[in-house]
């Protein structure tokens, strides 16, 4: 990452003070004051937590649809020998009697 980029994110991050500057770019490092470094901080904590809660609904999201298609065929497996069960009780019943 240049010079370049990282004075356009700084400047964009203070689109609302640009006039005043509370960084400064060396060749290898970027210096800020501890106010501006703290707030960065906490931007990038929050960056970090987004993706992290994001993930934790998927993840959660991906468990319960695996749940609901189990419980799902569960019952349809129910249904089919609850039917089965009628419909040979059914014919033990209309049965005509042997002579």
């Amino acid at each position: 990452m240049g010079k370049h980029t990282v004075n356009l994110v700084l400047d964009t991050r203070d689109a609302h003070c640009s006039h005043i500057r509370f960084f400064v770019v060396s060749f290898w490092q970027v210096f800020l004051r501890e106010t501006e470094k703290l707030l960065l901080d906490d931007m990038l904590h929050q960056h970090i937590m987004k993706r992290i809660v994001f993930m934790q609904r998927w993840m959660k999201m991906r468990l319960q649809r695996e749940h609901f298609r189990r419980m799902r065929m569960a019952s349809v497996v129910i249904q089919v020998r609850k039917q089965g069960q009628g419909i040979a009780a059914a014919q033990e019943r209309y049965r005509p009697a042997p002579p």
